[in-house]
């Protein structure tokens, strides 16, 4: 239903028609209405629409779903390919279409990867089927929030990867264990290498693919031919390859093999380490939790249900006190003062002053750059002039040697092209609104979960949203609210009297315990002054 919706908008014009003082609308089919129609009693207006979400949403509605953390959900490059700048503008070849990814989704099936099929391979270029939305690529509005999330959170993780490597002391056993991972990250890499150059070379992988295109129209001779004897002779060379097909994939297999073995050795070596850095940083006097603290004095906390990250507010509120947190040219900032204070020599107090030198430039070019998206109008100059901006930011976060994540790629590549084209208004489709209901929307899951589809659990939400509405529920609402808080007045006053009434209480009792004191006091003495008439009658 809704991309039923979503296309009938996009095809669809509006069309107001006068009934006495008032106007009723209509979304109906653009082609169904006549050169013409249009007078004072009917007025028709072709809406543009947009699409705003998250990169897997939009990677979903633009058939690309499983390829967002990997492939650009607006252009045919990938992750590998955007490291460096070379390829920035994109050429216009490269920029998806609804057409032109149609026909990358025929190449795909021909090539043994229809859309039906789960596997994710570089031949695909990240596309998984012919897209469920008919709204044009270029506006698919690019999500700036997640963005920001992710711009902020790998600034934050490049800080605490110095933590870890630098400043936090840590076991034997973890620097062991940090050792074999690095030997164990070569050796993988070494393998791929290796087996990259065999894949390239022309008695290895180029031989075992024109085999195997051999093989295949073998058999597709063999399955038209007639006459026996040439069927026989087909047979023989058939077997011949398949002999040799068979070999050179063993080979191949073996290399995959031998990488597949090392990188599970990689990922349980990750995942110790990872034991020992969930362990330190979990101490109350850790550098980390430190850190942790000076965030949250600025108002940024990381999100339990966000997988411990910072969400897009928090990563706003640290932009905002770059300042304060990392100061600026050498001095300042309050995590500076703390990882210099916990530098272990003098070598690694400068490193981790030039680290939040590094870090503030990078939040402050970042928060220029999302302050001027969200400006109510881009002219083309000033377009240009973020476009610098952005180019700026992005140099210095290639200077870190920070991955490029197809959310800075999308930043970098596409982000001012849909500035030029929307003009006015850009920060109003940003997906905020989506990730604020991203956010709380599982509660609204745990409610209507029991109702069974998706469309009955839409019904029953649009129904009590359609309630709350109504003008005597907010009347009634508002009086149960009123009446909850004189409530709230009546038991705070209740409760004042209780405290008023210990207190007292407690002040009696102190003063009965003093007097006590007193009489035992004077018993005391008594008792000593009878002891003495005794002692001198005795004499």
């Amino acid at each position: 239903p809704l991309t039923i919706g979503m296309n009938l908008i996009e095809d669809g014009s509006l069309v107001f028609t006068k009934e006495g003082d008032e106007y009723s609308i209509d979304l109906v089919e653009t082609s169904s209405i006549s050169v013409g129609e249009e007078n004072n009693d009917r007025i028709v207006i072709e809406p543009t629409a947009y699409l705003s979400g998250d990169l897997l949403f939009l990677a979903y509605m633009m058939g690309k779903e499983n390829f967002s953390s990997a492939w650009c959900n607006w252009c045919s490059l990938s992750k590998e390919e955007w490291q460096d700048d070379a390829c920035i503008p994109v050429d216009d070849a490269k920029l998806w279409t609804v057409a032109r990814i149609g026909v990358q989704v025929q190449k795909n099936t021909e090539a043994g990867y229809p859309p039906s099929v789960k596997k994710t391979d570089p031949k695909m270029k990240g596309v998984r089927r012919t897209p469920i939305c008919k709204i044009p690529f270029e506006r698919v509005i690019f999500a700036v929030l997640h963005a920001a999330i992710g711009i902020g959170n790998a600034l934050i993780e490049y800080l605490e990867r110095f933590i870890d490597a630098e400043i936090e002391p840590v076991s034997n056993e973890e620097v062991q264990v940090r050792a074999e991972l690095k030997m164990i990250v070569n050796q993988l890499k070494e393998l791929r290498r290796v087996k990259q150059v065999w894949l390239d070379s022309q008695e290895g992988g180029k031989k075992m693919n024109q085999t195997r295109r051999r093989v295949n129209l073998l058999k597709k001779k063999m399955s038209e031919a007639d006459h026996a004897v040439f069927t026989a002779e087909l047979g023989r060379e058939l077997n011949a390859r398949s002999i040799v097909l068979k070999g050179l994939v063993a080979v191949r297999d073996k290399y995959s093999k031998d990488i597949s073995a090392k990188e599970k050795e990689e990922t349980k070596m990750k995942n110790k380490l990872k034991d020992f850095t969930k362990a330190r940083r979990g101490l109350e006097g850790s550098v980390y939790t430190l850190v942790d603290k000076i965030f949250r004095t600025h108002g940024a906390d990381r999100a339990a249900y966000f997988g411990r990250k910072f969400e897009g507010i928090d990563i706003r509120k640290i932009m905002d006190e770059s300042d304060k947190i990392f100061g600026r040219d050498g001095t300042g900032g309050d995590i500076r003062a703390c990882l210099v204070s916990h530098a272990p020599d003098e070598r690694t107090k400068r490193e981790a002053s030039d680290i939040c030198d590094e870090l503030g430039d990078a939040f402050r070019a970042w928060d220029a750059v999302f302050k001027a998206i969200h400006e109510d109008y881009h002219s083309e100059d000033r377009c240009d002039e973020i476009q610098s901006m952005i180019d700026s930011a992005m140099k210095h976060l290639r200077k870190l040697n920070l991955s490029i994540i197809p959310k800075l790629h999308g930043m970098e590549a596409h982000l001012v092209k849909q500035l030029k084209l929307v003009g006015w208004g850009f920060g109003l489709m940003v997906e905020h609104w989506v990730e604020h209901y991203h956010q709380v929307g599982y509660r609204y899951d745990i409610s209507y979960c029991r109702l069974g589809s998706l469309e009955k659990q839409a019904g029953v939400r649009s129904r009590l949203e359609k309630r709350g509405r109504h003008p005597k529920v907010r009347m009634n609402r508002k009086r149960l609210d009123g009446l909850e808080k004189k409530r709230q007045h009546k038991n705070k006053k209740s409760e004042e009297k209780a405290r008023v009434k210990e207190e007292m209480r407690e002040k009696a009792v102190v003063a009965l315990e003093a007097k006590l004191v007193r009489l035992g006091d004077k018993k005391l003495n008594f008792l000593a002054a009878l002891d003495e008439l005794d002692a001198v009658d005795a004499i």
